[in-house]
């Protein structure tokens, strides 16, 4: 059978200009056990295709995540024909998305259109397939939904469409489940093939870095974070594969760089030393950022290590300058060790975001205050801070148990303290107040190393 590995338009800048992994691992997966297996990124062929390129720079975020608004303002600027015809032209038998929380309303309209007109097989998975979210997908005529890691799985759906571990599926007209199926051993993994994607990327620009991973999951457990139960167990690539990889994928695409997925940056600081060694030893070259935790173990000789190495680029995720939300939202570290990997970083040469949370719940007035002095102690070593409102991902501890964090849930986005404290309003109000200091302070500008 052949497959088409879809990756679906989500609205995101983050997301547009980074290339999507898990079609492009899922495409060698397929081909490496003999299956032919194509990949296209819907998202930035959209874009590039479509005029109304303000879908993809911010402006409309929630408005592709919230049902209502994603009918009302940004299906009417989308072109399903088009994108359809560029699904049908690959005649696949199996039509696999991958989905974010921002794509499903998108991709549950093209599953709708493709079950309508054809016999294809459409496959769901990606993060934005959950246990309690799937009924709507097979409402759609959607013949499978794949949960948290996906080669196994769609392996086994590619040799015999029936139901399997990881999956669920409609038997008798109700929703069956095969069971849990174990984590993989990503050292056997072949490497990414980013053959279908790669000159849609450098359509839009010629200097376009291909993303990567060093390991799948992540050591810490954040209440608001939503990883951890994705990936089930946190895995650590040898540094060995990792840099097998590099090699390869600088000789196949002749790319000067890369920019790591992860959420964090290895599992030990150990681990770290020895993949950077590894690239200044094989002479690689390449530059390369990541999202990543402002572990105490982040020294000014690591990070000097690590520039060397190529490092240009950390997006650290602080989330709030009070010591008592940190310790709320289980962050595990200490906003004096923060503030420190902050200024080294900056005083290695690597350039620095800082992501922060806005009226998670139990925030005080007092805390967003010292948010906002975190941000104004820090400004001088920090190229861009990007704030934003607190949600629910619907596998977080906070949207799992929302009785313990004094939570009332409508939505993953639309949800309110129990004493009202922190709601939909709240939250505007303090984005607004400061984003205006941000403008103040030179320190909204989106930039990347890329």
């Amino acid at each position: 059978m052949k497959t088409l590995l879809v990756y679906s338009p989500c609205g995101s800048y983050n997301q547009t200009f980074h290339m999507p992994l898990g079609i492009c691992a899922l495409k060698s997966y397929l081909e490496k056990n003999g299956y032919k297996a194509n990949a296209i990124d819907l998202n930035i062929k959209t874009f590039l295709e479509n005029e109304n390129k303000n879908l993809w720079d911010g402006k409309y975020p929630m408005d592709w995540f919230i049902e209502k608004s994603f009918y009302k303002k940004v299906l009417p600027l989308l072109d399903i024909e088009k994108m359809l015809n560029h699904l049908l032209s690959f005649d696949a038998d199996i039509i696999g998305f991958s989905i974010n929380l921002a794509s499903i309303h998108i991709s549950l309209i093209l599953a709708e259109q493709i079950k309508k007109t054809t016999d294809k097989k459409v496959v769901f998975g990606g993060v934005g397939c959950y246990e309690g979210g799937i009924e709507k997908y097979f409402q759609a005529g959607v013949d499978a939904v794949v949960i948290g890691e996906g080669e196994g799985a769609l392996l086994e759906l590619v040799q015999d469409f029936n139901l399997c571990q990881g999956v669920y599926m409609l038997q008798n007209d109700k929703i069956v489940y095969g069971g849990d199926r174990e984590p993989i051993n990503i050292d056997n993994l072949p490497f990414h093939n980013f053959d279908d994607i790669i000159d849609d990327y450098r359509t839009l620009n010629p200097d376009a870095y291909v993303s990567f991973n060093f390991l799948r999951g992540c050591p810490n457990r954040c209440v608001f974070c939503d990883e951890s139960a994705f990936w089930k167990k946190v895995r650590q690539r040898s540094p060995e594969n990792i840099i097998n990889e590099l090699i390869h994928i600088k000789s196949k695409y002749n790319v000067k760089g890369f920019f790591k997925a992860d959420s964090t940056l290895t599992v030990s600081a150990d681990v770290l030393d020895r993949i950077c060694d590894l690239m200044i030893e094989n002479n690689l070259n390449l530059v390369w950022g990541s999202q990543a935790r402002p572990e105490k173990w982040l020294t000014p000789e690591r990070l000097k290590k690590m520039y060397k190495a190529g490092y240009r680029y950390s997006l650290y995720g602080a989330e709030s300058g009070s010591q008592k939300i940190i310790e709320k939202m289980k962050k595990n570290f200490d906003l004096k060790d923060v503030e420190r990997v902050i200024r080294d970083t900056k005083n290695a040469g690597i350039d620095v975001t800082i992501s922060l949370i806005l009226d998670s719940p139990g925030e005080t007035l007092l805390d967003y205050i010292k948010t906002i002095m975190f941000v104004l102690r820090t400004k001088k070593y920090v190229s861009v801070f990007s704030p934003n409102k607190a949600n629910l991902p619907p596998r977080s501890e906070w949207y799992g148990n929302p009785s313990k964090y004094s939570i009332v849930v409508k939505h993953f986005y639309k949800w309110h303290s129990k004493n009202y404290m922190n709601n939909p309003y709240s939250a505007g109000i303090k984005m607004f107040i400061l984003n205006f200091i941000l403008i103040i302070i030179g320190r909204t500008s989106r930039r990347t190393f890329l």
